[in-house]
């Protein structure tokens, strides 16, 4: 009996107490018409709630219709909403499926809030486990990916991960439950359709039990991430920056995954290969390196293995003989006479510019052309520093670094009619 089935499981993987509320997340199809019916035979306290993606017309509210008539029926409290998820979508930049996904979740979770309803039930189950874990393998993954899809999280819990989908199925025909079949799950121009509908009964001509091996691996991948995140907690925490020292000596294993949570903890999205180039330049003890990543930079510099997230857009102003710009650490005021211990003559009518570092910059030090890069690694400036720091460019040439260098060309213009006086006041220390 499958209700029997999902109360063990509920039980052995303490998803949930008897006298908790719970919150279906209700599509209306087969998995979840069965999971709301299974709860609400078990005597769970349960709510329903409903998203109309609006991506379907006319099907969509047949949908929400069929959800809410069955909670009308069967006297459970119905909560629905309405999102344009192709307007987000396409807002956002992100996949009309990533977009849907993460509007559920805030739709599920600002009820579950509002009507203080302890945890949150989707439908997920051995199928959908065994999918998601092929498309992570197919677009390339590390352990994590083999995990798949955790019985709970947080307050979120997913009874049916422990049903295949032809049992769930077979439950809703003997009990009669007027599920509705969602179109776009037939369309094969989704991966995750050609997986369900083409890849996993080609590995069941393999293996018979090939779901149960899937949910098996997903067992063990999840004891092994627990393991690792419970180490990796206490040597990097929160923290988006270490100190190289104290990680280099640990092993691949290790050191990978505190790359991957220092990267996460900035918002980054690093890819095993990006983590890889970074292992080895540790490795090697080859520092002052920059790395891009998905969503933002990674650097070994000054010591420090930092993650920083992507930086908005640098700044900068057009100067004259009339400007007069504050900024976070410096007043900027132009005039005909120095009035502050830093200070340059510069030509009236050159294009002159304060502002953020560029990519490919350089300044000329003592007869030498420096990359601006590798001059703030020797100044040991920290990576999270470096785009706050302004430069004074006259013609596109850096002539001032400000508060670390000036460079060979701050001399070459003197006081005459032709030029005006730029003064550089520092609000703090600077380490010239």
């Amino acid at each position: 009996m499958l209700a029997e089935k999902v109360k063990k499981f509920i039980s052995a993987n303490s998803l949930t107490d008897p006298n908790d509320s719970v919150l279906v997340a209700f599509s209306g199809g087969a998995d979840s018409m069965c999971l709301l019916h299974i709860l609400k035979s078990l005597s769970y306290n349960v709510s329903a709630a409903h998203l109309n993606h609006m991506l379907r017309g006319d099907e969509a509210d047949r949908d929400e219709n069929v959800a809410r008539s069955f909670c009308k029926e069967y006297d459970i409290p119905f909560f629905s909403c309405r999102v344009n998820i192709a307007e987000i979508a396409k807002s956002s930049k992100v996949s009309e499926e990533t977009a849907g996904r993460n509007e559920r979740y805030k739709f599920f979770s600002r009820v579950a809030s509002e009507h203080n309803i302890e945890k949150i039930a989707t439908a997920h189950n051995k199928n959908d486990n065994a999918e998601t874990i092929l498309m992570h393998l197919i677009r390339g993954c590390g352990t994590n990916g083999l995990a798949g899809i955790p019985k709970s999280r947080g307050n979120i819990i997913r009874p049916l991960l422990g049903c295949c989908r032809e049992e769930i199925e077979d439950y809703c025909h003997e009990h009669n439950l007027p599920y509705i079949t969602d179109s776009s799950n037939l369309k094969m121009v989704y991966t995750r359709n050609k997986i369900r509908h083409e890849l996993i009964p080609l590995l069941t001509e393999y293996n018979i039990n090939i779901l149960s091996a899937f949910s098996d691996l997903s067992d063990l991948m999840l004891k092994d991430k627990k393991y690792f995140e419970d180490k990796i907690d206490k040597i990097v925490g929160k923290k988006s920056a270490v100190p190289i020292s104290e990680i280099s000596s640990f092993d691949d294993a290790i050191l990978y995954r505190i790359i991957a949570r220092i990267c996460s903890n900035a918002g980054l999205s690093a890819e095993y290969k990006h983590i890889n180039m970074i292992v080895d330049q540790i490795k090697k003890g080859s520092f002052g390196k920059r790395f891009d990543v998905p969503m933002g930079v990674v650097e070994l510099s000054g010591g420090m293995l930092s993650a920083l997230e992507e930086l908005p857009e640098g700044f900068c102003y057009d100067i004259t003989p009339q400007s007069y710009i504050e900024l976070e650490s410096y007043i900027i005021e132009a005039s005909n006479e120095k009035k502050a211990e830093i200070s340059f003559y510069l030509p009236r009518h050159a294009d002159i510019q304060v502002r953020s570092r560029r990519a490919g910059d350089k300044i000329k030090i003592r007869g030498m052309t420096k990359k601006l890069s590798d001059l703030f690694i020797d100044k040991k400036i920290p990576a999270s520093a470096r785009d706050k720091i302004p430069l004074l460019t006259v013609n596109g040439e850096i002539i001032y670094v400000f508060g670390i260098e000036k460079s060979d060309l701050s001399t070459d213009t003197a006081k005459n009619d032709k030029t005006f006086v730029l003064n550089i006041s520092n609000k703090e220390y600077t380490n010239e």
